[in-house]
């Protein structure tokens, strides 16, 4: 309730930690994903820590005001924070990832389908923007005719093989 990010962000972070201790995971190729509500936590993930080689956003929420006006259903949204944005400002903004955009510094892949009243792609383009002026790795990609949940098994497909092109890119050790 009222909290989006910091509790989920926190499970996910003592996790790796644990895998970390028991030397499951190799912390040089640590890269974090998620779609839908797993696309907001990346966002977030990308203010919150520098720990990841890379970040994936897919169809993921950046700015919780700007959901809430664009999206076909935003009770979802408002039932979670409680009350409108406009009688609680700071709390929507504190959950909110382009408010804590000067802590972004991580290669970030977005990815979106442009049919989709859930989470439009400009979601994505106001986390693009402040990484690309800023100066970090920054892709979007926008899959056309494509839902919140892709409905094409080619274009599925394509949005996987970009994640592995984007993933070999960030993830494999230079030579």
């Amino acid at each position: 309730y009222k909290e989006l990010g910091k509790g989920d962000f926190d499970d996910v972070m003592s996790r790796i930690d644990i895998l970390l201790e028991k030397k499951k995971v190799d912390p040089h190729k640590l890269d974090l994903w998620g779609w839908g509500s797993g696309g907001y936590l990346s966002a977030w993930a990308l203010t919150q820590t520098d720990r990841f080689k890379t970040i994936i956003v897919g169809q993921g929420v950046s700015n919780l005001i700007s959901q809430v006006g664009t999206t076909s259903s935003p009770s979802l949204l408002q039932a979670i924070m409680g009350e409108p944005f406009w009688k609680d400002r700071k709390a929507w903004e504190e959950q909110t990832p382009i408010s804590h955009v000067n802590n972004m510094n991580t290669p970030t892949l977005l990815q979106y389908g442009n049919d989709n009243d859930i989470i439009l792609p400009s979601q994505g383009e106001e986390l693009y923007f402040p990484l690309k002026t800023r100066g970090i790795p920054v892709e979007m990609i926008i899959y056309r005719g494509q839902s919140y949940s892709f409905s094409s098994p080619h274009v599925t497909l394509l949005a996987i093989q970009d994640l592995e092109e984007w993933l070999e890119k960030y993830l494999t050790p230079a030579l």
